[in-house]
């Protein structure tokens, strides 16, 4: 090796597994802008879609009246907790 030339040129060679795939130097990326209206319009849809799915679920059930059968079962199991010498110390 000279002085002048003493860099290696490194090369890659693809190997039986490897395929050899071009990739386009430039993409062109549309950019999409949307106005005020239309975000606005976006986030509507999407939320009376959520409610939908929610008011679909609790179709005929009273959230407080849910809640109290909810009080009343965990009553019911401390109870019986206690008559079997189960509580907590």
């Amino acid at each position: 090796m000279d002085e002048k030339n003493n860099s290696v040129e490194q090369t890659e060679v693809p190997t039986k597994n490897q395929e050899t795939v071009e990739t386009p130097k430039e993409v062109k990326a549309e950019n999409k802008a949307f106005t005020e209206e239309q975000v606005e319009a976006i986030v509507q849809r999407r939320l009376e879609r959520e409610r939908s799915k929610i008011s679909k679920k609790l179709d005929g059930i009273d959230i407080e009246e849910a809640k109290q059968l909810l009080e009343e079962k965990k009553q019911k199991e401390q109870e019986l907790a206690l008559q079997r010498g189960e509580f907590e110390k």
